[in-house]
């Protein structure tokens, strides 16, 4: 099982401590599994937010779950996340 973690990350101060206890709690919840962190993506600087969100969506491709941090609908990246999600297929996981 690999699952991408999607949920706000421009403009939230804590976006990699959120990530961050997502990726644990999913880890303690599905042992084994392989879980994509996008926070954790660095790009050069000349890249923008739209090279991150091609990068993060074909991360989402190679995942067959996506979960979806509670803040997920403050975010434009996570909401075409969710809809790419939904169009492919994916199994969804909403948090708390």
């Amino acid at each position: 099982m690999t699952i991408y973690i999607s949920g706000k990350i421009t403009g939230c101060e804590n976006y990699k401590q959120k990530f961050g206890e997502a990726k644990q709690k999913l880890q303690n919840q599905y042992p084994g599994a392989k879980i994509i962190n996008p926070s954790k993506i660095k790009l050069p600087d000349v890249c923008d937010w739209e090279d991150y969100m091609h990068i993060c969506l074909h991360l989402l491709k190679k995942a067959d779950t996506i979960y979806m941090l509670d803040n997920w609908l403050d975010s434009p990246g996570a909401c075409i996340e969710y809809a790419c999600a939904l169009k492919l297929g994916k199994a969804i996981i909403f948090g708390d």
